[in-house]
């Protein structure tokens, strides 16, 4: 079924990418939906959130290293607030596609810097971890993934996705977070930080309970930052 709903988010991107947006299309589709169920993912999840009342959001599917999903980067809303994050091997998928990490660096206050994708980048990279006092920062690549195999992890972790064995890859990613929580705001624009008001599609995984339907709103700093992006590209003649 997940397969089948390929074409529906391809058109979601292309969609996203006339609008000259880099954002990330989620949509609820029936696959999604019972992907999301599943008990041994809503099992695995449960033990890390401490509770089964939970809600499944942003859930999109991948084909191969999307975006710039290949540089080293955490997701901003995993950095912003509480989120778990699930990958599910849909076909083409092997344990050299699975998404390399550094341990640790989820419990840094910074992202990675940005040195691109040149040969020294992960020298940086890791400098920069030893910096902020991980000093045997080290990759990992997370094992054992492969087509009807899921992972799960915290995506403020410093990451990155491997093109290289990815380019025929096709996953599908999906986030949980607690129902009594607020809702995370989808973003409109991840380079430009730009934040929707609304939250982004979620669907709750217990139907006896009413989950929190406020929205988070982002901190005043990246609410500055979009700002000052949106100014600085009008001024460039960009707009």
């Amino acid at each position: 079924m997940l397969l089948k709903e390929v074409p529906l988010f391809e058109a979601e991107s292309q969609r996203i990418k006339a609008q000259r947006r880099a954002g990330v299309p989620y949509l609820l589709t029936d696959g999604c939906a019972a992907a999301a169920r599943d008990p041994q993912v809503v099992d695995a999840v449960a033990s890390i959130l401490g509770t089964r009342d939970l809600v499944m959001w942003g859930a999109n599917i991948r084909l191969a290293t999307p975006n710039e999903a290949h540089l080293w980067h955490v997701d901003l809303e995993s950095s912003l607030w509480p989120t778990v994050t699930v990958a599910v091997g849909i076909a083409g998928c092997n344990p050299k596609s699975a998404t390399w990490c550094i341990p640790g660096t989820q419990r840094l206050t910074l992202p990675p810097p940005a040195v691109g994708d040149g040969p020294d980048n992960l020298a940086q990279v890791l400098a920069a971890a030893k910096s902020l006092g991980l000093p045997h920062a080290t990759p990992q690549q997370i094992e054992n993934f492969g087509d009807g195999r899921f992972y799960l992890f915290n995506a403020n972790v410093w990451h990155r996705g491997d093109p290289a064995a990815s380019w025929d890859r096709v996953a599908l990613f999906m986030h949980y977070q607690r129902a009594q929580d607020r809702r995370i705001p989808e973003m409109w624009d991840h380079r430009m930080r730009e934040w929707s008001s609304r939250p982004a599609p979620y669907m709750a995984l217990n139907a006896a309970s009413k989950p929190n339907t406020a929205t988070y709103r982002p901190p005043w700093r990246h609410r500055y930052e979009a700002f000052r992006r949106r100014w600085a590209q009008r001024l460039s003649g960009n707009a």
